[in-house]
């Protein structure tokens, strides 16, 4: 029988193979958004492919430099008005099979523009309601909590913007290069992290499946991935479970924590890494029940520390791993009533 915990280790190996096949891959996208200059990206998604968005979106716009829009489907069908030229539409669906997301693509085109499709399952009906359609290389997931399909999707994207960046000349050759490179590191610590990973939630196996609430936090990047934490845990376990950018956490939501309450922070690094720690610190006040992750080493068992040097973008595919084991442990588990 397959698990999530064999898609959690054939990811490393699905990524570097993408990686390897980014130009072939990417092709069809690539083409597409290079036929014309837009400023402007607006993808239309839910579940994990939303959140995988939203963690992809600041590459993307790092690399393009262009601004980046995530929709939820339901409302890019039901409450968008303006549709421009200038803007490159993507709606994206592991299955293709999302009716608000091919409701809200069909919308699009609807009104006169073009939108590519993003999918595990290009045979799917998502084909009759897009312009261009692309497989981004997730491989076979056949389980609907997805792990390795988030994961695959993130580095879709990534890949997407540095081949367009290339292609368009945004970026140069050695520019490229490097983040190929540490792309391929980033593959590598993945596969060191899943063991790391499995240590620490046997270390805290029994609060990190007897949750009572969780809030998970995270920062720019990172908050697709709290996003996607909080989904996991909520389709796994039923438990109740929300994200929250770190600094919103403390407008409203951290006055709910008390002592029989979980928190869980992804630290990606980047320029919030100190404000995160302190916060990790300051929150045991309210509750013990404050988990880390992060690269850096601390004397508590409920902190992971997973070694890396990589940058805020490419350290939230190793975080990753931490939130789809849990949800994993959790599904293994939990039998839904």
């Amino acid at each position: 029988m397959e698990t999530m915990f064999q898609y959690i280790n054939e990811t490393p190996l699905q990524c570097r193979e993408n990686i390897q096949n980014s130009k072939e891959l990417t092709k069809p996208v690539v083409e597409a958004f290079c036929k014309k200059d837009y400023k402007r990206i607006e993808i239309i998604a839910s579940g994990s492919s939303y959140n995988a968005s939203m963690t992809a979106k600041y590459f993307i716009e790092k690399i393009l430099t262009l601004k980046v829009e995530v929709l939820s489907s339901y409302t890019a069908c039901h409450c968008e008005t303006i549709f421009e030229d200038d803007t490159f539409y993507l709606g994206i669906g592991q299955s293709g099979r999302s009716t608000n997301t091919n409701d809200a693509m069909k919308k699009v085109r609807e009104n006169g523009q073009i939108v590519v499709g993003l999918t595990g399952n290009t045979e799917s009906v998502m084909k009759d309601h897009c312009d261009v359609i692309c497989n981004w290389g997730m491989g076979i997931e056949k389980i609907g909590f997805v792990t390795k399909g988030y994961s695959t999707a993130v580095l879709f994207y990534m890949l997407f913007a540095l081949e367009a960046a290339r292609e368009k000349k945004i970026i140069k050759q050695d520019e490229y290069d490097n983040y190929i490179q540490e792309m391929f590191k980033m593959c590598d610590v993945m596969e060191k992290a899943i063991p790391v990973v499995d240590g620490w939630y046997a270390a805290n196996a029994f609060e990190l499946y007897d949750f009572n609430r969780v809030q998970v936090l995270g920062y720019g990047s990172g908050y697709g991935l709290a996003l996607e934490g909080a989904l996991k845990i909520q389709e796994t376990m039923g438990v109740a479970s929300s994200a929250h950018e770190i600094e919103e956490f403390l407008h409203g939501p951290c006055y709910e924590l008390n002592p029989e309450k979980s928190v869980i922070i992804i630290d990606i690094s980047g320029d919030s890494k100190d404000r995160v720690l302190k916060l990790y610190h300051e929150l045991h006040t309210l509750t013990p029940k404050i988990f880390l992750v992060t690269n850096c080493s601390m004397d508590d068992k409920r902190v992971l520390t997973i070694e890396h040097d990589l940058d805020e973008y490419m350290s939230v595919l190793v975080n990753a791993i931490a939130l789809q084991t849990i949800g994993a442990h959790g599904r293994e588990k939990w039998i839904n009533p």
